[in-house]
């Protein structure tokens, strides 16, 4: 998975935009809509929040891809 983070800086908001992302696409767009302070921790908790969203849903996908796994061996 390729993430590619633009952070937008003007009037003291930040406007993040991702591409290239599937899953992550729609918690990412929330999180750009949101107003933040303009200060290295908020840039920090949203790419941390970025991270940790990406790594949970590549868990879940993980799962899902076995559980289907283990029905079509099931089924045989």
């Amino acid at each position: 998975m390729t993430l590619t983070m633009t952070l937008t800086v003007s009037g003291g908001s930040m406007a993040a935009t991702v591409s290239n992302v599937s899953t992550e696409a729609l918690a990412v767009s929330a999180l750009a809509v949101s107003t933040l302070s303009v200060s290295t921790v908020s840039i920090e908790s949203v790419l941390s929040t970025v991270s940790l969203h990406s790594v949970l849903s590549t868990v879940a996908s993980s799962e899902a891809s076995v559980a289907a796994t283990s029905v079509l061996a099931s089924q045989t």
